[in-house]
């Protein structure tokens, strides 16, 4: 059960950025001040990618973070330099303006063997992040959603890792086959603040499916995250808004 929502719908790409960029240095400054890093997840796809893009234009310069470790909800197992890595695509565009004297990056590992890449991942991500107990995993997850329902890389089907006591998983996508390392249910859940990014007509269905909780969203895996305690807020553009 979700105990805290808001919509925000914006009327293009840098209307969002900019508004996710002001809630980005206000959520940093919130950890800052209780003295503590501030934890970040960053996803990937074409929207994240425009996101980024844009923060790099609107915000050049590298003290946007401070104190900031930056982690993956999801990687694909090809190398940083490839076009589909979500990491690569970040410091292609955000990442390399950061000041890495204050933001320290912590990538999902390319290695030849998929299955150890999730389980450093796993134990990195259970060593640097508090306790579950705690009631707080990252301090902002970003999230989107694509038409089949599945975010990070948690699939349609693969419902079961929201229920994971392992902090990442070994994935196979079912469109392709790749392989790919997401972070599970325990994480997603336990996140102070979420924020779903859609963007595009052809979201606008399962956008307002997952906003209206409606009877058919239960069958997206976006359907079960539901941060504990946490809050949860969707910035959308018009047109992926055009159906709520």
């Amino acid at each position: 059960m979700i105990d805290e929502q808001s919509v925000f719908i914006f009327n293009d790409q840098d209307e969002l950025a900019s508004a996710f960029l002001s809630l980005l240095k206000n959520e940093n400054k919130k950890a800052e001040s209780k003295m503590r890093q501030f934890n970040l997840a960053l996803s990937g796809g074409e929207t994240a990618r425009n996101l980024f893009s844009a923060l790099a234009r609107l915000h050049t310069a590298p003290d946007l973070l401070t104190n900031c470790n930056i982690f993956w909800a999801d990687e694909r197992c090809v190398p940083y330099n490839s076009p589909r890595s979500n990491f690569g695509n970040f410091m292609n565009t955000l990442g390399s303006k950061l000041n890495q004297d204050h933001v320290k990056f912590f990538p999902v590992p390319f290695t030849a063997n998929p299955l150890k890449a999730a389980d450093y991942y796993n134990l990195l991500l259970k060593s640097m992040l508090p306790d579950p107990s705690e009631r707080r995993s990252f301090d902002l997850l970003v999230l989107g959603a694509d038409t089949d329902g599945h975010t990070a890389s948690i699939f349609p089907g693969k419902e079961s890792l929201f229920s994971s006591e392992n902090a990442a998983e070994l994935v196979k996508s079912p469109s392709d086959g790749e392989f790919r390392v997401t972070i599970t249910g325990e994480l997603i859940n336990f996140s102070a603040l979420i924020v779903f990014l859609i963007t595009g007509e052809e979201k606008s269905g399962i956008a307002a499916d997952l906003i209206r909780r409606s009877p058919q969203a239960e069958k997206y895996p976006a359907f079960h995250v539901s941060p504990r305690g946490g809050k949860l807020i969707w910035f959308l553009d018009k047109a992926a808004a055009s159906k709520i």
